[in-house]
């Protein structure tokens, strides 16, 4: 997403410093577990199902629901949504949208976000 897109949705992005002051030591799911506990103005959490280093966003939607269940969850993949469920079950606790996509449907998807 583009800085402008982030501008259009309202996003601010900054970083949550772990106990040491120090943003940079963190990674991947500890930092995004330390963000949720250590942040209560995260409402919506919008990440693609494959994200790099191996990293997963369906575990990250998962333990994001289990630790901050208001916060609204929407995932983005370009793999079908059927593929998707034989792979890792249950998804329908989420928004969803395919890629490519547009704003509008962007801001459509979160919308439905729950």
């Amino acid at each position: 997403m583009t800085a402008s897109g982030e501008r259009t949705l309202g996003l601010l992005t900054t970083p949550c410093r772990d106990t040491s002051g120090d943003a940079d030591t963190l990674t991947g799911p500890a930092l995004d577990t330390h963000a949720l506990s250590c942040r209560d103005d995260i409402h919506v959490l919008f990440t693609d199902v494959v994200m790099p280093k191996g990293f997963d966003g369906i575990q990250l939607a998962r333990s994001t629901r289990d630790l901050r269940p208001e916060v609204r969850i929407a995932l983005a993949s370009g793999y079908p949504l059927p593929a998707l469920r034989s792979q890792h079950g249950h998804l329908d606790d989420f928004a969803f949208i395919h890629k490519p996509y547009r704003l509008a449907d962007l801001v459509r998807t979160l919308g439905m976000a729950t």
